[in-house]
């Protein structure tokens, strides 16, 4: 197996600003980061452009390679003014807004996450993202449908169906490990899987006792290696299916956001260590 390529996800970095973010990726040898739109846009505000941004890639060595998440606008997702303000960022940038900082940082994948939605009539859903996937492929972006248990893409094989209702190859999966046990995802199922679906993935680890229901969002996820989740065979089916995956790193944990973004990202690179070792392993086994 061909060694891959780690991602740093913005929550693993929690409170890094977005030019922080690409300096602190580079330094712990991530190649590539996934970004919030709002991180984009703060920046813009604090007086960045996107050739400055462009130049601070550059010199880091890393790519954006997903824009995270676009929520607000799919049918089923509240407005911003009545979510909470610790939660409204995510409903605060709609399909526009998304591709626009894709277009603007070169990321070629637009993560949609139905998050904080409810479930909707079947086909509402497929209809909307149809015509989203058509708009973002005339801007030269696929979109990832990310599955989050409790809303209208509650696990994989809803986001497989979407994916067949679609019918356009530039739509694929953003697969979380989390979300995947939580909604009682089993390795088996990924064999299955159509190739290249697989768009982009999101890695932290679980104990049985975190994957109950009831979970806060974004909160007690565990460093890869630290639980009790399959990983090594999951990513090795997931660069099974796609053999360009980068495997992105989303660790949500208080601890992580205490140590501050740079040490955050090198403790879940060298956790990530030995998955990796171990993943080739599984892949030629």
């Amino acid at each position: 197996m061909a060694a891959v390529e780690l991602e740093l996800c913005w929550g693993t970095a929690r409170g890094a600003a977005l030019p922080e973010l690409l300096d602190v990726a580079g330094a712990a040898g991530y190649r590539s980061v996934a970004v919030r739109p709002s991180m984009y846009y703060d920046a813009r505000s604090d007086g960045f452009g996107d050739g400055e941004l462009r130049a601070r890639m550059d010199d880091a060595g890393v790519v954006v390679g997903v824009v995270d998440p676009l929520t607000a606008g799919l049918p089923g997702v509240p407005a911003a003014a009545s979510v909470p303000p610790a939660m409204r960022a995510f409903v605060s940038y709609g399909e526009d807004d998304c591709c626009a900082v894709a277009e603007a940082l070169g990321a070629p994948v637009v993560n949609v996450a139905h998050f904080l939605g409810t479930p909707q009539p079947a086909g509402l859903l497929a209809d909307a993202i149809g015509a989203l996937a058509e708009r973002a492929a005339a801007r030269g972006l696929r979109v990832a449908l990310e599955f989050i248990p409790g809303t209208g893409i509650p696990d994989l094989p809803s986001a497989l169906a979407l994916c067949r209702e679609v019918g356009t190859g530039t739509v694929g999966i953003m697969f979380d490990t989390w979300h995947f046990y939580r909604s009682g995802g089993t390795v088996d199922e990924l064999g299955q899987l159509p190739p290249g679906v697989v768009f982009g993935c999101q890695v932290s680890d679980a104990s049985p006792a975190a994957l109950e229901p009831g979970y806060v969002p974004m909160t007690d996820r565990l460093l890869p290696g630290r639980g009790t989740l399959p990983l090594p065979a999951v990513l090795a089916a997931l660069v099974g299916n796609n053999p360009d995956l980068r495997i992105g790193v989303e660790v949500f944990r208080n601890d992580l956001r205490r140590m501050g973004p740079d040490r955050a990202a090198r403790t879940v690179a060298d956790a990530m260590g030995p998955i990796l070792d171990a993943m080739a392993g599984a892949a030629d086994g």
